[in-house]
């Protein structure tokens, strides 16, 4: 069982690497959210957090462009 767990966690962090390859930061941390919740292995903790800084400062940078740019 926890064998099992620790594949399909694998698997979403295999598909959130995938996701943010192709500038889908979003998609990436739901999945790495969801791969925290099945096996929090601490190199998916630390990927999350990587990815959700990530999120942050281009939300930070998006934050000062005007309207319709």
């Amino acid at each position: 069982m926890a064998q099992r767990m620790e594949r399909e966690g694998q698997a979403l962090v295999d598909a959130a690497m995938h996701c943010w390859s192709l500038d889908d930061a979003d998609a990436a941390e739901q999945l790495l959210r969801r791969a925290l919740v099945l096996h929090a292995a601490p190199e998916t903790l630390a990927l999350w957090r990587i990815v959700a800084a990530s999120l942050r400062r281009s939300d930070d940078a998006g934050a000062g462009e005007p309207q319709g740019a």
